[in-house]
């Protein structure tokens, strides 16, 4: 089941540490990111990887939502989440059905995927299933490790 409606926050509840700095290339709130490129922030690249649980944010703070992508060079928020922090992670478009609990893993492209033989970052709070949908990424719910 995938989210009924646009959800209006990354960050759920839990802890977070919040930074800012600008994006390397183009990424979207809810997308798992990394230090790294030509500037200091970057999406996730290494699928299965090793990974730290940040993840860009709406800048809220200049009236931004989390439909508003950011660009290369743009200030991007980024929330470091801590072990239990709940937060809305980007699925890649026709990524395997994820159901409740499932582990989860880095997916190399700032999305979040249906554990494999990775590392688990966290588990899914919910079931989605956008393995049909091959053009948009969506939103799932996940407490962090």
């Amino acid at each position: 089941m995938a989210n009924k409606s646009k959800p209006e926050t990354i960050f759920l509840k839990g802890h977070q540490v919040q930074k800012e700095g600008q994006a390397s290339a183009a990424l979207s709130p809810g997308h798992l990111v990394e230090r790294g490129g030509s500037k200091d922030f970057q999406v996730q690249s290494t699928a299965k990887g090793v990974c730290s649980p940040m993840f860009a944010v709406e800048n809220d703070l200049i009236g931004k939502e989390i439909t508003d992508a950011y660009a290369a060079n743009d200030n991007v928020v980024v929330a470091y989440a801590l072990p239990g922090a709940e937060i809305n992670a980007r699925v890649a478009a026709s990524a395997t059905a994820i159901v409740a609990n499932d582990a989860l893993e880095a997916a190399g492209d700032g999305t979040v995927r249906k554990f494999t033989d990775g590392v688990i970052i966290g588990y899914a709070l919910e079931a989605i299933n956008n393995s049909s949908n091959s053009s948009s990424e969506v939103f799932i719910k996940m407490e962090i490790k």
